[in-house]
């Protein structure tokens, strides 16, 4: 049975913020605790990547202004 992403996310916000292990965090929520590593696995890359793709459109963006002379340096 697949659990929707925000039940995920809120699972692994009381993990964190309570301190559980992930067998812990299984027991709570009687879900399996391979399900959890894999969430948590999961979601942290997804995360990951996002800053990562944020980060790098937004230096393409300062780099062009840049070069454009739109954007002035002292």
């Amino acid at each position: 049975m697949s659990h929707p992403v925000s039940f995920r996310r809120h699972i692994l916000r009381v993990k964190e913020l309570e301190g559980l292990s992930f067998g812990e965090t299984a027991d709570r929520f009687s879900v399996g605790i391979a399900s959890v590593k894999r969430w948590s696995t999961v979601l942290k890359t997804k995360s990951c990547l996002a800053r990562i793709s944020f980060f790098s459109n937004f230096s393409i963006f300062l780099i062009k202004h840049l070069q454009s002379g739109n954007i002035k340096t002292h």
